[in-house]
Formats: C-alpha cells, structure tokens, sequence
C-alpha cells in the first residue's frame, strides 16, 4: 500500500479532514499509525508511512496548523491559491516598509512616500 500523500495531512493520519478534530482525535490517530508503522517493529514497519505520519502530525497537533491545513485543502480542491499570489510587477513584496502605515522611521500616517508604496532599505 503506498503512503497517502503528504500534501493531505488528515489522510496520512487516517482522520477525516472536517472542522471540530481535537487534539486528542490527532495524538490518538498518530499513535495508532506510529505503532502500526514505525521502523523498529519485528517486521521491519512501513519506514515511508511513518515518516508521512510523523510529518502529519507536526502539521495537525495545533488547532492553528488543523485550520491552516483545512485552508490549503480547500484552495487546492478550488484549484486557486490566492494566499500565495505573486505580488503584482512593481508592487510591494513582503516583508517591505509601507509608506502611510504604522512602522518605525516615521512612515505613519503623513510619513514618507504615498499610502501603499513600498519603501525598500538602500545600500549605505
């Protein structure tokens, strides 16, 4: 049997992916797969599915990762990824100062530049 794909979290643990699993749903699921799967079983475990699991698990043990890995299964079954867009030529790209908003250097509100340009740090 191949190991579920690691893009699905919840399948590679075996728990349905639906709001509402707790954390205890998901330490019990990883130990069942761990016990079922690990490398130091008698008869050798499934080494590829328990690292799938292991790996599971370090998304899902949070209520923060379960709603982020619910997010990406959802872009992905629409077929969009619009929290991962390129910022458009010439705009701002992540992580830059933005003129007219609050940050230090003085770019609040009557700062530096105009509302939204990004203001990037120059070479001395």
């Amino acid at each position: 049997m191949n190991p579920p794909s690691r893009a699905d979290p919840f399948a590679a643990l075996g728990l349905p992916a639906r709001p509402g699993i707790t954390d205890d749903d998901v330490r019990a699921a990883w130990r069942r797969v761990a016990a079922a799967s690990h490398p130091d079983r008698a008869d050798g475990g499934d080494p590829a599915r328990f690292a799938a699991a292991a790996a599971a698990y370090t998304v899902l043990r949070t209520q923060f990762g379960r709603s982020e890995a619910l997010a990406d299964l959802a872009e992905r079954r629409r077929g969009t990824a619009w929290r991962r867009r390129a910022p458009a030529p010439g705009g701002p790209v992540p992580g830059d100062a933005v003129a007219g908003g609050p940050g230090p250097g003085g770019l609040g509100p009557g700062g530096r530049g105009a509302p939204g340009t990004a203001i990037r740090p120059t070479a001395l």
